[in-house]
């Protein structure tokens, strides 16, 4: 059995950054200045745990934002 490791790409884990300063969902963040300090693992968990459809989610509605469907 094959154990996946998510990953982000640039763009996502700017975003999720970005996610995470404006909603701060995680108590033990005082100040959007934390953000910068936490790993690409670290915000992944919080991905899975706060953002609404997960990982998954999260990276469909990066990818949407980054590259809109003209539908």
């Amino acid at each position: 059995m094959k154990i996946q490791v998510e990953q982000l790409t640039a763009n996502e884990f700017l975003w999720a950054k970005e996610w995470i300063k404006e909603c701060l969902p995680w108590r033990d963040l005082s100040c959007p200045e934390e953000v910068e300090e936490l790993t690409e693992q670290e915000i992944i968990s919080g991905i899975k745990i706060h953002y609404s459809g997960g990982i998954k989610q999260f990276k469909l509605s990066v990818e949407d934002h980054i590259f809109p469907s003209n539908s």
